[in-house]
């Protein structure tokens, strides 16, 4: 039987392959909750394309309550939804929008996800470094 060290080391190494999406919240530097989001999964609603599906969650027992989980779902829906109401075109098409300074705002929009993504991955690679 896996240790909770041996779990959490084994959970941060299948976020590094790539294989899904992780949306952390910190209190300071801690890691107090997490979220994995996929498109592949199962779902008892629909087999839509494009849908993500939750694939894990995790919430410190002393934070449950307190909304942190259902903050993250709700910044991700709110990214997704934004995304939604723009066309193609407006997605994707330079100067479209002057203000985004000559590219396109889905480029925006790929740029603050993965940007959320990368100081993630930073913060899950720090607390390995820390267990060793």
């Amino acid at each position: 039987m896996e240790t909770i060290r041996e779990e959490y080391l084994n959970w941060i190494n299948r976020v590094e392959a790539g294989d899904r999406r992780t949306f952390v919240a910190l209190d300071g530097k801690r890691i107090v909750a997490y979220i994995d989001v996929a498109e592949e999964g199962e779902t008892f609603i629909t087999y839509a394309d494009n849908m993500m599906n939750i694939q894990g969650a995790y919430c410190m027992p002393e934070y449950r309550g307190k909304n942190v989980v259902t903050d993250l779902i709700e910044y991700v829906i709110g990214v997704l939804e934004a995304l939604d109401t723009f066309s193609q075109e407006e997605l994707f098409t330079n100067t479209y929008y002057p203000w985004v300074g000559g590219s396109c705002i889905g480029s925006y929009f790929i740029s603050t996800t993965s940007s959320h993504y990368d100081w993630a991955m930073k913060k899950m690679k720090a607390h390995k470094k820390m267990l060793g």
